[in-house]
């Protein structure tokens, strides 16, 4: 056989070796995951998202907005049936059919026994 002959064969060896190892390896799931970590119940699925997360707040002497559920809103905007009645640095107040409640960063969601802010006439 050829040199050039000898070369090709090697050159297709690698070739189809390179091909085959992708098929070979285990699948690598999230690389982001710290080692020992297992995933998640029920096939790795992304778990439901809580119905209010506040995101975070902008304080302005010109505006007040809020990120909720990664949707930006002022007061007097509506959101999932509710209507933002406050905006303040950590915290928004809303109006839905439970009544009034608050949302805080890092996820906590309180319910108001009575109004506290006045509807407007």
């Amino acid at each position: 056989m050829s040199r050039a002959a000898n070369g090709l064969h090697g050159y297709l060896g690698v070739a189809l070796l390179a091909l085959a190892l992708p098929l070979a390896a285990p699948a690598a799931g999230d690389p982001t995951r710290p080692p020992g970590l297992r995933a998640p119940a029920g096939g790795g699925a992304p778990a439901a998202r809580p119905r209010w997360q506040l995101n975070a707040t902008l304080i302005s002497p010109e505006r007040r907005s809020a990120m909720i559920n990664g949707r930006t809103v002022v007061v007097g905007d509506r959101i999932n049936g509710a209507r933002v009645l406050a905006i303040q640095p950590a915290m928004v107040r809303l109006r839905g059919k439970r009544g009034e409640f608050n949302i805080y960063l890092h996820g906590r969601v309180r319910f108001n026994k009575k109004p506290t802010v006045k509807q407007p006439s």
